[in-house]
């Protein structure tokens, strides 16, 4: 995911950027921008390369191709603490990221701080997903890329917290020598003393 910075770009061969948006049950594209196409800067996006290669969004005066459609995507700021939209609802916010063991083929949307809260990037031209409360799927989930490149489905993460122990926030520790902390044991919190 990635933000580009302000201006328009024009989209390089190879490439397909997308906004998605959260419809209640799954992820969704709203929009795409192919190569060739003229892009909004100052949007977030989901970048999608055909193949391994060096890629360049290229700054024009062009107009944007189309319209950007409506996103759950924004476009973080390094060192500012993610926000929603809007104020008038309480959201749940994601990253793009590797499961919580760092499985291969595990890329997906993951919460960026414990229980879907608000998360900072060390750095800019990131995005992230802010989604409300109220339509996501459960306290415990994560997003994650199905074999239907048009959706994302929601999957949840307590049916993989029921087995290891995790740190609060997220990760995965051998059970030896635990350190004193706070630790999720089976799915349920549990206190090293």
């Amino acid at each position: 995911m990635s933000a580009l910075g302000n201006g328009n770009f024009i989209v390089p061969t190879g490439i397909t950027a997308c906004n998605i948006e959260w419809n209640g049950s799954k992820l969704v594209r709203t929009q795409e921008f192919i190569s060739g196409e003229v892009i909004p800067g100052d949007g977030a996006y989901l970048i999608e390369a055909n193949g391994k290669g060096d890629f360049t969004f290229i700054l024009t005066t062009d107009e944007q191709s189309h319209g950007l459609g409506t996103t759950s995507l924004y476009p973080a700021i390094a060192g500012q603490t993610v926000t929603g939209p809007d104020e008038s609802n309480t959201y749940k916010f994601y990253k793009l990221s590797r499961n919580f063991d760092g499985d291969a083929g595990s890329v997906g949307f993951y919460w960026g701080a414990d229980n879907g809260g608000a998360f900072k990037f060390n750095s800019s031209n990131k995005a992230y997903l802010a989604i409300p409360a109220e339509n996501n799927p459960g306290a415990s989930i994560f997003l994650s890329f199905d074999d239907d490149t048009d959706g994302i489905n929601g999957i949840s993460a307590s049916e993989r917290s029921e087995r290891g122990i995790y740190t609060l926030t997220g990760v995965r520790v051998d059970s030896k020598n635990l350190p004193k902390g706070i630790y999720i044991v089976n799915g349920k919190k549990q206190v090293v003393k």
